[in-house]
């Protein structure tokens, strides 16, 4: 996501603030192996900044600034109305239940700006009623190839 993200930022120009939370990070070698530098046709020197760093704040590029927080979701304690997107990709509700709770999409709800978009690739019942209970919008979307769907939830503007 966070490669995407910087790829479309460079070609529009738009300045992005990108905010990570991964309590266990993919290692360098598996970055490597991944290939996804080559595949998008990106800088490998930019791929192997934005994995080489350990938990800080650091430019990737002048209009890309990479945040990274090696905290577990539960423990994390965003400011109100702070991002922009969020991009859910936990693993599946049945691999970790935690992640799927009313209380953690509260907590992404009152992150986001108002007219804030979280998308992911759940569309599972409890997952849409857990989004909705908390005040967000739904709506199911074709997915990128190899998923069927995917799910856009926003926060309403006022």
């Amino acid at each position: 996501n966070a490669l995407l993200t910087m790829q479309a930022g460079e070609e529009k120009q738009v300045k992005i603030h990108y905010t990570a939370i991964e309590l266990y990070p993919v290692s360098a070698d598996e970055t490597e192996a991944l290939n996804y530098a080559d595949l998008l046709n990106i800088d490998i020197r930019l791929f192997r900044r934005m994995h080489e760093s350990a938990q800080s704040s650091i430019p990737i590029t002048p209009l890309f600034y990479l945040d990274k927080q090696l905290v577990s979701f539960q423990d994390t304690k965003p400011e109100h109305s702070q991002y922009d997107v969020v991009f859910f990709d936990a693993f599946s509700p049945e691999a970790q239940p935690e992640m799927w709770t009313e209380q953690g999409f509260k907590k992404l709800y009152e992150a986001l700006k108002p007219g804030g978009i979280l998308v992911t690739y759940s569309c599972k019942g409890l997952v849409k009623r857990a989004l909705q209970s908390v005040g967000f919008r739904i709506e199911k979307l074709p997915g990128p190839p190899g998923k069927r769907e995917f799910l856009r939830a926003w926060k309403e503007s006022f």
